[in-house]
Formats: structure tokens, C-alpha cells, sequence
């Protein structure tokens, strides 16, 4: 349900994309070897909020293979710990990184441009 809300994509469509295999949860927490829960790492939640970006016409997929590339040179694998302290915006059509870090804000649909000023009333609500 946090994941649900955070990302803005209802349960019902995260249980199908589960379910299709289009996501899953990387997180397992275990009991007597059996999955005891599951849970949503922050680049799965951005992976998430990425798709509903596609989906709803705001990125699209020729933006989101670079988007995917600068993330990942940026932030490391998706279960890096690099990723904390990390957040991923979506603005209209295009798509930001950033991070308490030497780069701070990019421009993630710019090829990782490196942007000079801070936005932080733009990204409140779309914060992750």
C-alpha cells in the first residue's frame, strides 16, 4: 500500500504487474527458510514510478532506455545501497535525479546534464 501511494499507481495494478512479472519485490524477509513478507527496495519504487511515467504518455520509452542508462551510472545496480538518499522526479516529460551528492540535481532525459539550480518547491510533491 506505501509503495502504492508513494508511486501513485494503484494496488490492484502493482499486484497485476506482480503477478505478469513485469515487477517484483527484491526485498524477502525470511522465517525458517520460508518467505515470511516482501518488500519494495527505493529502485524498485523508482522502477515503479518510471512505468507509470510510460504509462500515462509523460516519458516516453526512447527517453526511458537513457533514463534507465544515467540512473544507473549515477546511482550504481538497482540494489546498490547508493541509491538511499536518492529521489526521482517526474516533471511533465521530463525526468530528474537527485541526491545530497558532488552532482546533486540532473537532468535524467538530458542525458545526466548536471543542472545549476535547486528546485525544491517543484519536486515536493512528486517527491519519493
Amino acid at each position: 500500500a506505501q509503495v502504492s501511494r508513494l508511486a501513485r499507481v494503484p494496488v490492484r495494478t502493482l499486484q497485476a504487474w506482480k503477478r505478469r512479472g513485469i515487477i517484483a519485490p527484491s526485498i524477502q524477509l525470511f522465517n525458517k527458510g520460508l518467505v515470511a513478507d516482501e518488500g519494495y527496495s527505493y529502485a524498485d519504487l523508482a522502477i515503479i514510478k518510471l512505468m507509470r511515467g510510460v504509462r500515462n504518455n509523460q516519458v516516453s520509452l526512447r527517453s526511458l532506455a537513457g533514463v534507465l542508462r544515467h540512473l544507473i551510472d549515477r546511482l550504481g545496480p538497482f540494489k546498490s545501497p547508493s541509491w538511499q538518499n536518492a529521489h526521482i522526479y517526474i516533471l511533465g516529460e521530463e525526468v530528474y535525479a537527485q541526491k545530497p551528492d558532488e552532482w546533486d540535481t540532473t537532468l535524467a532525459t538530458g542525458h545526466g546534464q548536471k543542472l545549476m539550480l535547486r528546485f525544491p518547491e517543484l519536486f515536493e510533491e512528486e517527491a519519493l
